[in-house]
């Protein structure tokens, strides 16, 4: 079978949601006529690591190469690591600010701090004796492309470019140095103009992108995010009060629960409305913004801030909500992502409550009939969806062949086409 080299700077037991397309790959691309290594990171810090590893196995084929960081450099990462990592950790009493500001190595470094081992990862690559016959890259960080860009060319192999997050067109590019920003742009067109193909996580960011680069439109495809069809309870709403559940960070601003506290505050004003009744859980960190809205509303005693759990009890505490928040990014760029754990809350089957103006999130929504897009100013339909939650009538009927397109098989064949047909274009390219 043909090899493929996925170089990822995430990866288990990474536990980022940055991690789940380049695992999910290398577990389903054996079964799909491609051999796997992988060159990821040495070191993972220790409060970054997964908390189970049963659910990491690969198959006996695929290498892993930890081999992408300097081991001086990861040992000295991990030691300042773990003097902020009581910073870091959410609890109902601690909240963080929003994502509003970079450092200073990430408004100066092109590609993000990340690229500071990109030298490195391109000699391992390059000192590798395995045969490949092709190399995918996938970013964060953005300098992988260029590392693979050097394998591709040092091998004359076709070359995969995966974008899980916009590049240029991301809302923090504006807040980097304008030297950056400049290196990043010629960055960027290099990637889309030398690739074989490029894959990105929306078709609102393929279409922008292939808007852009014309000249390559046709090699620029959407490939989907996806879940891990993990067996699930049956669904049940669990003793106790009414879940309102959000899994992930909440930054405050351009990505806020804010709608949601309003609304159970409206509530709060004609019935009677206590913590026996509803909680709102958020699994992870929770902006001090939406923190101190949530108290001046008098809603606090409704949070429950909790830590981020492992995959599988993830899916399982989703499973039984009365309903699945999900806040989209109010920005311009907004409608150009879409948030990873949409596709979590789509296998669970749990009634979503989409906040936002996101087209692509909404027509997939109705096509999976598993929830409903609000925008953020309609008050009136966002309390209607958060009382009938409350009230026990919020149900939704998702239709399951909708659904399993966006498993991580269904998303690892669609990579499989995208890899096999620029191979089989790099051949006749060379003839």
């Amino acid at each position: 079978m043909p090899r493929v080299l996925i170089v990822a700077w995430l990866f288990p037991p990474h536990a980022s949601v940055g991690t789940r397309r380049p695992y999910r790959l290398a577990r389903h691309l054996p079964s799909l006529g491609w051999d796997v290594t992988v060159l990821t990171q040495a070191n993972v810090p220790e409060r970054l690591r997964e908390r189970v590893a049963d659910e990491l196995a690969l198959p006996s084929g695929v290498r892993v190469v930890r081999a992408y960081d300097p081991p001086l450099l990861a040992r000295a990462v991990a030691v300042l690591d773990a003097r902020a990592a009581e910073q870091k950790k959410p609890s109902n009493a601690h909240t963080t600010r929003g994502a509003s500001s970079l450092s200073f190595a990430e408004r100066w470094i092109p590609t993000e701090p990340a690229a500071l081992w990109a030298p490195h990862a391109a000699l391992r690559a390059a000192l590798d004796d395995e045969r490949y016959d092709a190399v995918l890259s996938t970013s964060y960080p953005f300098s992988a492309h260029v590392v693979a860009k050097g394998i591709a060319s040092l091998r004359k192999i076709p070359w995969v470019a995966d974008l899980r997050d916009p590049w240029t067109l991301h809302f923090s590019h504006a807040r980097k140095h304008p030297l950056a920003r400049s290196i990043e742009r010629l960055l960027e067109r290099d990637t889309f103009e030398s690739a074989t193909s490029v894959t990105v996580t929306t078709e609102a960011l393929r279409d922008a992108y292939r808007q852009r680069f014309s000249t390559q439109s046709e090699h620029i495809h959407a490939v989907h995010n996806s879940f891990d069809p993990v067996p699930l309870p049956a669904r049940e709403r669990s003793p106790g009060p009414a879940r309102l559940v959000h899994f992930g960070h909440v930054y405050g601003g351009a990505r806020t629960l804010v709608p949601v506290l309003e609304a159970l505050a409206s509530i709060a004003k004609s019935r009677s409305l206590t913590d026996a009744h509803v909680v709102l859980e958020n699994y992870g960190r929770f902006s001090d913004e939406d923190h101190a809205r949530a108290r001046a509303l008098g809603v606090e005693s409704l949070l429950r801030i909790r830590e981020p759990v492992a995959y599988a009890d993830g899916m399982a505490s989703l499973r039984s909500a009365s309903l699945l928040l999900l806040p989209t990014w109010d920005s311009e760029f907004g409608p150009l992502f879409l948030p990873a754990k949409l596709f979590d809350y789509l296998h669970v089957g749990a009634p979503i409550l989409a906040i936002g103006a996101n087209p692509e999130l909404g027509a997939i929504l109705s096509r999976t009939q598993s929830g409903s897009l609000c925008a953020a100013p309609d008050a009136a339909a966002i309390r209607a969806s958060v009382e009938a939650a409350i009230d026990g009538r919020a149900a939704v009927e998702p239709i399951e062949r909708e659904v399993e397109r966006f498993s991580s098989r269904a998303m690892a064949e669609r990579f499989a086409w995208v890899l096999d047909d620029a191979r089989a274009r790099a051949t006749i390219a060379a003839k």
